[in-house]
């Protein structure tokens, strides 16, 4: 862990992910190293779903678009964008994490710019990018001096008149993550307030995974259960994965889980195509898509 001042300990983000990498990065397409571990093939299609039909109905990706994916873990958004014609840059802060990324875009043919560099590490030149993009990145940047800095940088790098979309966990109100130290649950106004302080103004926001709201019910039971079953199997204090402790220690109950997930998904899907979009529902939203444009 980095000591930061006296009083705070953040944890070693490049520690983190690279563990997550080398762990998970082969299982799953990578989506449990990049932190989804809690679901299966049609979790992760889903929510690769949305995050697509509400990304790309908030910006426009034109063929030689110069677009910087900051956090681009095993380069799922560098697809994305590199398959609409844009020239396209992936940072991590995990060398694994652009080892995977690097074998996707051999995999799809793709000729994509990958580096290892941090958020707050990044030394392009100002103004390099048309689009910078930034999804599920910056609420695990939990040191709060690493987190202004990695505004300004996103700042910076975009052109003038250029573009940044954030993807976050941005409620109304900040939310405390409990004992999990690699998040933070800043509010809505304190990612608007600081990337509006380093130059940028904000153009549209609207909320996304409103389904998520009701499938925190899954989490909460298993966070007041799985500490009751470790004890009882005697795994006490271990670093174990919730899902990976129930599909080994009780497959039914797991498969229980996952069954009433799969129905809850079934049920949402309609919900979050039709009404999320529209701002009443939207704002029942926890995650956020903020689009900024660079003054």
């Amino acid at each position: 862990m980095s000591n930061i001042g006296k009083e705070q300990q953040y944890y070693d983000g490049r520690e983190y992910w690279e563990g997550r990498a080398k762990k998970y990065g082969s299982s799953s397409k990578g989506w449990k190293a990049i932190g989804l571990m809690s679901g299966e093939k049609y979790y992760y299609e889903y929510v690769d779903m949305i995050d697509k039909r509400a990304t790309f109905n908030f910006i426009q990706i034109h063929p030689g678009m110069k677009i910087l994916d900051v956090g681009c873990g095993v380069g799922r958004w560098c697809i994305a964008f590199a398959r609409r014609g844009a020239d396209v840059t992936g940072i991590d802060i995990s060398e694994e994490m652009i080892k995977l990324a690097s074998d996707n875009m051999k995999k799809e043919g793709l000729d994509v710019n990958l580096v290892v560099k941090s958020s707050d590490e990044m030394d392009f030149p100002d103004s390099s990018f048309d689009l910078v993009h930034c999804a599920a990145v910056l609420r695990h940047v939990t040191d709060p001096a690493r987190f202004r800095k990695s505004c300004e940088n996103i700042v910076r790098v975009a052109r003038p008149g250029g573009q940044i979309l954030l993807k976050e966990w941005a409620p109304r109100k900040r939310k405390e993550s409990g004992t999990n130290i690699h998040i933070i649950g800043r509010a809505y106004h304190e990612y608007k307030h600081t990337v509006e302080r380093e130059g940028a103004f904000l153009i549209r926001e609207a909320g996304v995974h409103l389904w998520t709201r009701l499938d925190q019910a899954y989490d909460t039971i298993a966070a007041k259960l799985v500490p009751i079953l470790k004890s009882r199997s005697g795994c006490r204090g271990e670093s174990i994965e919730t899902k990976e402790f129930m599909e080994v220690n009780y497959p039914g109950l797991s498969r229980l889980f996952q069954l009433g997930r799969r129905i809850l998904i079934s049920m949402s899907k309609p919900v979050e195509l039709y009404l999320v979009p529209l701002r009443p529902f939207g704002a029942l939203c926890d995650s956020r898509l903020m689009l900024f444009q660079k003054r």
